[in-house]
């Protein structure tokens, strides 16, 4: 694929897309950071997940995406599995109201964000709108946290993890993410990122030599069931649409 600069280019709808997903993506990015200085990541990540709740909400909302029986299962599964699977022992002074809003807001940007990223693909590409996502994303983050004071105080290990990090996180899951929108709904795609801390608990054990306890271990097969009891079953909940690569349009 040849990178063009007639690629990012925007017409007018593009446009306000683009600027929507970008800001909601600002706002999901920032309210989970505040949530992990008050919380457990354990929890925060939990709480987080319920945005697919919100997606498949959204979905129906929107885009006409049924909700099935079997949407509904996989994901009672697979959250009471990540909460299993990320310990199962949370005690209530844990949970702070304040800090279970900011990341239920978090949950709720990325869900608007997935909704209106699929509303862009219908005016522009994949590659032009996680594009100026991310261009958007890191300006404003960059300012408003004073990141470019702190880049000196990194080391060169540092810059390379956190390299890693942006390259596997921001880019390219983000990037595939959009690109299975245009074929399946907004809830199984986001359904299928649950093999995240599956595979992250997975790693651990492979790599760090970290044992899994039974109630981790029936965690992980829960959100197993929960993925496979949507995928197997055949795909008869198919996004209402297919989303084709839109033309070459004019620019702004």
């Amino acid at each position: 694929m040849v990178l063009k600069p007639s690629r990012f280019r925007l017409n007018k709808k593009a446009y306000i897309f683009v600027v929507i997903v970008g800001a909601i993506s600002v706002v999901g990015n920032w309210s989970y950071m505040q949530a992990l200085q008050m919380l457990e990541p354990a929890i925060a990540s939990v709480i987080q997940r319920v945005e697919l709740v919100f997606v498949a909400i959204l979905g129906a909302l929107f885009l006409a995406e049924k909700i099935s029986v079997h949407l509904v299962v996989a994901i009672v599964f697979s959250l009471v599995g990540l909460f299993f699977l990320q310990g199962g022992e949370f005690a209530i002074d844990d949970f702070r109201l304040e800090a279970i809003g900011i990341t239920l807001l978090s949950a709720l940007s990325f869900a608007i964000m997935l909704l209106f990223t699929k509303f862009a693909m219908r005016h522009t590409g994949v590659l032009t709108i996680n594009f100026y996502r991310l261009l958007l994303i890191s300006i404003v983050l960059s300012i408003s946290l004073n990141v470019f004071q702190k880049l000196p105080e990194l080391t060169l290990i540092a810059w390379g993890l956190a390299m890693i990090s942006a390259i596997c996180g921001p880019v390219v899951a983000r990037f595939l993410i959009t690109i299975s929108l245009k074929h399946i709904t907004m809830a199984k795609a986001l359904l299928c990122t649950m093999l995240s801390p599956l595979l992250t608990a997975l790693w651990q054990w492979l790599f760090y030599d970290l044992t899994l306890n039974s109630t981790e271990l029936a965690g992980g097969g829960l959100i197993l069931f929960g993925i496979l009891f949507v995928i197997l079953r055949g795909d008869k909940n198919k996004t209402p649409e297919a989303i084709k690569e839109p033309p070459a349009e004019s620019s702004m």
